[in-house]
């Protein structure tokens, strides 16, 4: 990863002053952690929050362990400040939508059940001016973005309407209508910023 970093199996193991920690923190929506070990010494720091993870957790953990281990001082929330805010400004220009977005498809053909060997069975029906894909936890709104592109929010209902009043009103990812063998839009594949992709079929 770099002259001080290296990946081993689902781990982050870094090189520090006074030993190396392996840590590895988490991002699932809305909220945050930290586990950093450091094993020749037998420390470990937790740090949970109820937050999206934007580095904060990450930041505390190496503090913490910087001071079990009497490293230098660095100012991590500084550092992962610096790199939230960047993080932010490229989300906020992903999402913007085009000057002179093309219509949507007919909202009535896009309609349906869809299937994916993961999330498995979901509903997609039209509300008003958008679509909402209904998974088993919770929904998804679809507002038009181009065409045959969406981006899908969290609707601040059942049991995560907290998560989704924790996320905002930023989408979560675009969900895009795509073509199968036939030529129908059977196709609805939902794509998150980071790049991960869910592909969910027509059944």
């Amino acid at each position: 990863m770099s002259d001080k970093a290296a990946y081993a199996t689902g781990w982050v193991i870094q090189v520090t002053p006074n030993g190396n920690i392996v840590w590895h923190n988490g991002g699932t929506t809305s909220f945050g952690a930290y586990v950093g070990l450091q094993l020749d010494k037998e420390i470990g720091v937790v740090v949970l929050t109820n937050e999206a993870n934007v580095g904060f957790p990450d930041a505390v953990g190496e503090w913490v362990l910087d001071r079990l281990l009497g490293n230098p001082e660095v100012d991590h929330v500084g550092e992962r400040l610096k790199l939230a805010k960047a993080s932010a400004e490229k989300d906020a220009k992903l999402w913007v939508r085009p000057a002179n977005p093309r219509p949507s498809p007919p909202f009535g053909p896009l309609a349906g059940s869809f299937t994916h060997p993961a999330v498995g069975k979901v509903t997609v029906k039209q509300e008003g001016d958008a679509l909402v894909m209904e998974l088993a936890t919770g929904a998804l709104k679809l507002s038009p973005w181009d065409g045959e592109i969406f981006t899908a929010t969290l609707v601040p209902n059942g049991p995560l309407a907290a998560v989704a009043e924790n996320l905002g009103p930023q989408p979560l990812s675009f969900a895009q209508y795509q073509m199968d063998a036939t030529g129908a839009l059977n196709v609805l594949r939902l794509t998150t910023s980071d790049g991960q992709t869910y592909e969910f079929r027509r059944e």
